[in-house]
This record gives C-alpha cells, structure tokens and sequence, in this order.
C-alpha cells in the first residue's frame, strides 16, 4: 500500500492512498454490478468518511472527466477522471496496469484523479482535463502529480497495432523486442504529450510496476481484482 499525506500552502491537507491485494481483498469475487458500493463500503470504513462522499465512475478507458459537483456520489456515470475543490470528498479509481495519475494543487483547493491506459492516453485524457482546468481559472504552475503503480517499460509487452499508434515516442517510450513486440512505455508517453501541450507539471513517481510488484493487481498477470486509488483533502 501507498500512503501519503500533504500540507499545502492554504492550510489543508492532500491525502492520496493506492491499495493493492492485501487492503482490497474483502472485494474478491464481488459481482460487477455491485461491486463500486462495496467499494464505497469498504473506503467508508478503513478511512471514515460517508457513503455519499466518496465518488466511484464507471471506467471506460476514454476521455471523459468530472467535476464531483456536477455528480450524486449513488450515481454511476462512465468516465475516468475526477476532480474537486472541496473538502472531505474522496475520488477512487481503479486500475490494474493502467496509469492513476493523482494531482492536487499547492496553492489552491484542487485535488483529482485520473484512470489512463494506452487508450486513455491516446486520447489525451490528462492533457484535456490540465488544459479544461487552466480554462477554469487554475494554475498549471501550481499543479503536482503523483503516479502510482502501473505497466512500466521494462515488462509492458504489446504488438505492432500499439506500434503504429505510438511510433512518433520512439524509441524513449516504444522500442522493438523480438518476434513483432515491442515495449511501450506508456507513463514515458505521457509525460511527453504534457510536455507537447506545454502544461508544466511536476511528476512523483512511484517507480512500481504492477506487472512485476506482486502486492498490486495486474491485468497482464491475470489478476481479476482491481487496485483502488484514492484522494481526498481535509
């Protein structure tokens, strides 16, 4: 598990978790239907905020993102990133080898999260929700971002479609192994399309990937379950 916790410039704190087997266990085997309130649940308990502050979409590897004002927290809307500016709201999404991106801001109350994949990334879901964001009024100067355990390089095997779609990122992000695979690195994509866009964010990475770290679940390894990720502000 990741925990971390940070003051701000304005007096509150940023809080941001990523649970893996071990915290999201009382989840196996949960149908799919049910399975976003026994998350809301299971966050209720282990960290002691209600029900109906905790904001759970239904992932669908694309573009869309959310302002939590503008959701029920009961509701289940397709989409893959959220963001708020108020306290005691907790944002989850859910991976197993795709990207959560968390950001949060150091001067202003702003706290979000982002579930991006090679196709959420393709798209361009973090450029177009920094970019909506700086529309709004906030600073990108100020923004900080976290990545959490995903798909690394060094272990993301894909074949010649993913080629083709990420070929202008090689060979930093994409390189040839052998028999028509290549390894992609997808966090290495996005950090270029930010720097493209010219949106100045400062990354933390966690360095973890999911493929290799067993304590996380991996699509690639066959896992069923989900890592959950988590921020709120207090």
């Amino acid at each position: 598990m990741i925990q971390k916790e940070i003051q701000t410039n304005f007096s509150k704190k940023i809080h941001f978790s990523v649970w893996g087997k071990e915290e999201t266990k009382d989840l196996e085997g949960i149908p799919k239907e049910k399975l976003s309130n026994s998350i809301q649940s299971l966050v209720s308990q282990k960290i002691g905020i209600a029900t109906n502050k905790i904001f759970i979409l239904e992932q669908v590897h694309g573009d869309t993102f959310y302002n939590t004002k503008d959701l029920n927290a009961q509701d289940r809307i397709e989409g893959d990133a959220l963001y708020s500016n108020q306290t005691g709201e907790v944002l989850v999404v859910k991976t197993a080898d795709c990207m959560p991106l968390f950001f949060w801001s150091e001067v202003e109350q702003l706290i979000g999260v982002i579930h991006s994949g090679w196709k959420g990334t393709e798209l361009g879901i973090s450029e177009k929700l920094f970019l909506h964001l700086h529309s709004q009024g906030y600073s990108l100067d100020s923004i900080h971002t976290f990545l959490g355990p995903c798909a690394r390089k060094k272990n993301y095997e894909v074949g010649e479609d993913l080629f083709i779609k990420f070929q202008s990122y090689a060979p930093d992000a994409i390189e040839p192994k052998d028999n028509h695979k290549y390894l992609l690195g997808i966090d290495i994509v996005l950090r270029q399309r930010l720097l493209e866009n010219k949106i100045p964010i400062e990354f933390i990475d966690s360095e973890i990937c999911t493929i290799e770290d067993t304590s996380y679940y991996s699509h690639r390894c066959g896992d069923k379950g989900r890592n959950l990720n988590l921020i709120w502000m207090t």
